[in-house]
C-alpha cells in the first residue's frame, strides 16, 4: 500500500514539474538546467504532496467510498490547497496580497486537479489492495 500512495504522489509531483516547465519556459530552449529544473520541482512538489496531500488522502479514503472519479475529492483538495497555500505565501510573498494575485488561483486549481487526477487513476487501479 506504501508503494502505491508513492507512486501516486510521485507522479503528481513530476507532472507538476513539467506543467511548471511549460508556463515558465515559454521559449522551449532546451539546455541541461532545464533537466536539473525538472528534477528539482519533481522533487520539491513531491515532498509538498507527500506533506500535505497524502495525509488527506489516506483520511479521505479510509472514511468513504472508493469510486473512479469522486468530485467530492477534488473540492477537498480545492480547499486544503486554498489553505495550504494561504499559509505558504505569506513566508514566500510580502510584498503583494494573496487574494489579488491571480497565479496564485491557477496554482491552487492546477496543483488540485493533478493530485485528484492521478489519486483517480492510481487508486482506483489499486482499489482491492486498499481494503
Amino acid at each position: 500500500m506504501l508503494k502505491i500512495r508513492l507512486k501516486l504522489i510521485f507522479f503528481a509531483g513530476f507532472t507538476m514539474s513539467i506543467i511548471y516547465l511549460l508556463v515558465e519556459n515559454q521559449s522551449f530552449d532546451f539546455s541541461f538546467s532545464v533537466i536539473y529544473i525538472f528534477l528539482f520541482y519533481g522533487i520539491v512538489y513531491t515532498l509538498f504532496y507527500g506533506v500535505f496531500a497524502l495525509p488527506i488522502q489516506v483520511l479521505l479514503n479510509k472514511y468513504s467510498d472508493r469510486r473512479k472519479i469522486n468530485i467530492k475529492y477534488l473540492v477537498v483538495y480545492l480547499l486544503a490547497s486554498f489553505i495550504i497555500h494561504l499559509i505558504i505565501y505569506r513566508f514566500f510573498n510580502s510584498y503583494e496580497p494573496f487574494f489579488s494575485n491571480s497565479q496564485v488561483y491557477l496554482h491552487i486549481f492546477v496543483t488540485s486537479i493533478t493530485f485528484w487526477i492521478w489519486d483517480s487513476i492510481v487508486m482506483y487501479k489499486h482499489r482491492d489492495e486498499l481494503i
